[in-house]
């Protein structure tokens, strides 16, 4: 699966995470803290070696699975690391 990441503007340690290509303004979302966001990560595949740094990626793929998103929270800047 290929996810799109999203960082809060107001609450930058607040994520979310979608099926890669969603229309992020679609989401009915209650947190108004996810209202304005940025991409921080488009297109990230997860069955890749790369893993994001404060993300659980089977907790996230069954959020969006199962509710077409995935919020989450990271008190460390979300970064890639490769491994080998």
């Amino acid at each position: 699966m290929q996810i799109d990441i999203y960082q809060s503007v107001t609450q930058p340690k607040k994520h979310l995470s979608v099926a890669a290509d969603t229309d992020v303004k679609l989401l009915n979302l209650e947190d108004h803290d996810y209202a304005n966001v940025r991409l921080i990560q488009r297109g990230f595949d997860t069955l890749g070696l790369a893993r994001p740094a404060g993300l659980d990626i089977s907790a996230a793929i069954a959020g969006i699975e199962s509710e077409g998103y995935y919020l989450h929270s990271a008190d460390i800047e979300i970064g890639w690391e490769q491994q080998s």
